[in-house]
C-alpha cells in the first residue's frame, strides 16, 4: 500500500523554468495544432469520399470514444513510469503511426477502415501525452508559473476551437491528403524533439512502491480524493459545474441561434465565437497581469455563482428577438453573454487546475487526473444527452432557470459543508474567507 505524502513542489532554477515554460508551450501547440487540423481533415475526407453522414460519425467517435478506456491505462502509466520518456515517446509515436499508416493509405486510399483505425491509434497517443504534460506541469515550472503555463494551454486550446476547423480547412482544401500525413507526423516528430530538452523536477523521494491490481490503484486514488477535503471539494464544484454548463455550447447555444432567433451562418458563427473569446481574454489576463491562483481560489465560490449567473443572462438574446428585425441585437448580446460566461469559466477552472498539479502527491497525480478527464467526459455527455430530451419537452429558458436555482442550491450546500469541516477541524478545508493555497495536512 502506498504512503500517503503531500507534493512539495520543488523550487526549480528561475532560467531552467523560464526554458522548461517555453519547451512545454511549443511542444503542447505542435502536437494539438498537428491533431486537430489531421482529424478534421480526415473526417473531411471521409465524408467526400463516402457521402455518408453515417461512416462521417463512427470515424469522428474513432477519435473520441478511445480516450475513455486510454485514461485509466494512461493514468497507471503516468504514475508507475519516466513521465519525460512517455511525453516524448508518445509524440514519437503518434508521428511513427502517422507515417506507418501513409504507406496502407496510399495502397488503399478508400478505405475507411484504415481512417478510422488511425484515428483511433493517434486519439489513444496523444490523449496520452496529454494526460503525461498536464501531471508533469509541477515537475517543469516553478509554482508561480503553474497557473501561467495553465493559462496559455486553455487559451490556445481556445483559439484552437475557433481556427483549428479553419486550418483543416485550407490544409485538405490545398494539400493532398499523403502531404497532409506528412505534414503532420513530421510535427510530431519536431514536437518530440523539443520535448527532449524539458529537464524534469521530483516533487517527492522515489519510494519503492509493489505495483498493485489496476482497480486497486484506482480505488486508492478515490480514497486519496475522499481522503483530502481541500480536493474533494474542488473535484465536486468543478465536475458539478461541467455537468451543468457543459450544454450550454454544445445544445442550448445552437438551438437557440437556429430555431429561436433563426440567425444566418454568419450570425451563428458570431455567437459560437464567444465562448473561445472569453477563454481568451481570461488567460492573457492571468498569464499577463500576473493574477495570482490565490487569489483566484480565494473567491472560487464567487465565480461559481457568477457562472451560474451568466447561465441566467443566456436567456435574454431569445427574448431581444421580439423587438430585433436585423437578428443583429440578440446576436451582439449573446456574443456578450458568451463572453462573459467564457472569462468567468476560465477564471474559475486555471486555479482548480493549477491547484490539484500542484498539491496532489506525485505518485497519484496521473491516476488523479486520469479520473478527472474520465469524469469530465462523462458528466459533459450525460449533460449534453439530459438537456437535449429536456429540450424536446419543455421551454428552453424555463430549462436554464431551474438548472440555474439548481446550481445555485447544490453549490451554497458544498461550500456549506466546506465550512462545516473547517469549523469541525478536520483536515485541510476551504471556505471562500479562507481558501488559500497551501498544504493538506
Amino acid at each position: 500500500m502506498q504512503t500517503e505524502t503531500t507534493a512539495v513542489p520543488p523550487r526549480i532554477p528561475a532560467q531552467r523554468s523560464h526554458t522548461n515554460f517555453v519547451l512545454m508551450i511549443l511542444g503542447r501547440i505542435i502536437s494539438e495544432l498537428g491533431t486537430s487540423v489531421f482529424t478534421f481533415s480526415v473526417n473531411l475526407y471521409v465524408l467526400n469520399v463516402t457521402h455518408s453522414a453515417a461512416l462521417y460519425s463512427l470515424v469522428l467517435s474513432f477519435s473520441i470514444l478511445p480516450n475513455l478506456v486510454s485514461n485509466f491505462a494512461g493514468g497507471l502509466l503516468v504514475d508507475r513510469y519516466n513521465k519525460k520518456r512517455l511525453m516524448v515517446g508518445s509524440d514519437f509515436a503518434s508521428g511513427g503511426l502517422l507515417f506507418g499508416f501513409l504507406v496502407l493509405f496510399l495502397r488503399f486510399p478508400s478505405n475507411v477502415l484504415i481512417i478510422a483505425l488511425c484515428s483511433m491509434a493517434l486519439a489513444v497517443t496523444q490523449n496520452i501525452f496529454s494526460l503525461t504534460m498536464t501531471s508533469s506541469i509541477a515537475n517543469t515550472v516553478n509554482r508561480e508559473q503553474v497557473p501561467k503555463l495553465n493559462s496559455v494551454f486553455t487559451g490556445y486550446g481556445s483559439a484552437i476551437s475557433v481556427g483549428g476547423s479553419f486550418l483543416g480547412v485550407l490544409a485538405y482544401q490545398n494539400l493532398s491528403m499523403p502531404a497532409i500525413f506528412c505534414m503532420n507526423g513530421l510535427s510530431f516528430l519536431f514536437s518530440a524533439v523539443l520535448e527532449l530538452f524539458i529537464v524534469f523536477y521530483g516533487t517527492t523521494r522515489e519510494v519503492p512502491q509493489k505495483k498493485q491490481n489496476p482497480l486497486k490503484d484506482y480505488r486508492n486514488t478515490l480514497l486519496y480524493i475522499n481522503g483530502h477535503r481541500r480536493i474533494k471539494t474542488l473535484f465536486l464544484v468543478e465536475n458539478f459545474m461541467l455537468f451543468v454548463f457543459a450544454p450550454l455550447g454544445s445544445i442550448i447555444v445552437p438551438y437557440v441561434a437556429y430555431q429561436v432567433i433563426d440567425v444566418s451562418k454568419f450570425q451563428f458563427a458570431v455567437v459560437q465565437a464567444g465562448l473561445p473569446v472569453g477563454s481568451l481574454i481570461a488567460s492573457f489576463i492571468i498569464m499577463f497581469l500576473s493574477v495570482s491562483a490565490a487569489s483566484l481560489m480565494k473567491r472560487v465560490f464567487r465565480l461559481a455563482y457568477l457562472q451560474i449567473f451568466g447561465i441566467m443572462l443566456a436567456c435574454v438574446p431569445g427574448l431581444l428577438v421580439l423587438f430585433d428585425q436585423s437578428k443583429w441585437i440578440s446576436t451582439s448580446a449573446f456574443f456578450a453573454v458568451l463572453i462573459f460566461l467564457g472569462i468567468v469559466t476560465v477564471s474559475r477552472g486555471i486555479p482548480i487546475s493549477s491547484y490539484f498539479q500542484n498539491t496532489v502527491d506525485e505518485s497519484t497525480r496521473g491516476k488523479f487526473f486520469a479520473v478527472q478527464n474520465t469524469l469530465s467526459s462523462l458528466f459533459s455527455l450525460l449533460g449534453i444527452w439530459l438537456y437535449g430530451i429536456l429540450l424536446d419537452h419543455f421551454a428552453w429558458t424555463g430549462i436554464l432557470l431551474v438548472s440555474a436555482a439548481v446550481s445555485i442550491v447544490v453549490i451554497f450546500n458544498i461550500r456549506r459543508w466546506a465550512k462545516h469541516a473547517e469549523n469541525s477541524g478536520v483536515n485541510a478545508i476551504i471556505s471562500e474567507n479562507n481558501f488559500t493555497e497551501g498544504q493538506d495536512t
